[in-house]
């Protein structure tokens, strides 16, 4: 590492986002729009910070993990930090953000190059990124298409259960109506056939959920396989710009890659890189 790099990477490293003496910091408004803690908000703000790092130093294109492009997506906002302090003062040159064009052949190449991000990671800062952060390939693209943003002040959020944690459920039901039954029969034959009944409906509500469950897990599975659809497919990819007069005409939220060379892509339903 030369020179040069170390002290372009001290900048970026050093680089506060946003005015920290704000009652809503960028960190804070980070934390809340994504349900994080303020712990894990301040990680993933060094790993967008490294990822900046990777687009500057290396020369060509990367593909952030969904947590970093979180960060990256509300750094655009703050357009003044972005585009002036950031991109202008210290890198000097614009680094464009904008979606996948969607096709099998997109969703590859940022699968690929989200591998080639993480291997640049390990090369550049010497070990491997944390995977709470970057997470593999695998889990990056997963459930990319399912991602929505929800006002959880109208809409409950409940975990899907999976079928492990089902079983213990349905085993307990079925012991309990099976011995209040055995208990109830020589006594009270009606009493029978009414816990009978509930256990019947128990189990019925049970295994709808087994079935949601499962459902849930096939389409889970099926965003990872080339039955994804297009419009899903791709990650977020960023690179810089080999013109800083690209960013005249060129703003933020940009569906495309401009003439600079700098192109992106995302799957999550984001604006793109």
């Amino acid at each position: 590492m030369t020179n040069n790099t170390h002290t372009l990477i001290d900048k970026i490293m050093r680089f506060e986002i946003g005015d920290d003496s704000a009652q809503l910091t960028f960190a804070k408004r980070l934390a809340r729009e994504n349900a994080w803690s303020d712990d894990y908000a301040q990680k993933a703000i060094t790993e967008y910070k490294r990822f900046v790092c990777l687009i500057a130093t290396t020369g060509y294109s990367h593909t952030p993990s969904d947590q970093v492009d979180q960060v990256w997506h509300l750094h655009m906002t703050y357009t003044q930090s972005y585009w002036q302090e950031l991109c202008g003062e210290i890198l000097g040159k614009p680094i464009h953000h904008g979606p996948t064009k969607g096709g099998l052949k997109e969703r590859i190449k940022y699968h690929d190059q989200y591998q080639r991000t993480l291997d640049a990671y390990h090369a550049l800062f010497g070990q491997a990124a944390p995977e709470d952060v970057w997470p593999s390939v695998e889990q990056r693209f997963a459930n990319a298409a399912e991602f929505k943003r929800i006002d959880t002040s109208q809409h409950w959020v409940i975990p899907k259960p999976s079928l492990k944690q089902l079983t213990l459920p349905i085993a307990l039901t079925a012991a309990l109506t099976t011995a209040a039954c055995s208990e109830q029969s020589a006594e009270n034959p009606g009493m029978m056939g009414a816990l009978a009944l509930l256990g019947a409906i128990v189990a019925v509500v049970v295994v709808a959920a087994v079935v949601v469950s499962l459902s849930a897990s096939k389409k889970t599975a099926s965003t990872s396989t080339s039955s994804k659809k297009a419009s899903n497919d791709g990650a977020v990819v960023a690179a810089p710009a080999t013109s800083s007069s690209s960013t005249k005409s060129k703003s933020p939220d940009a569906d495309s890659s401009d003439a600079s060379g700098c192109g992106s892509g995302c799957g999550s339903g984001c604006g793109g890189a």
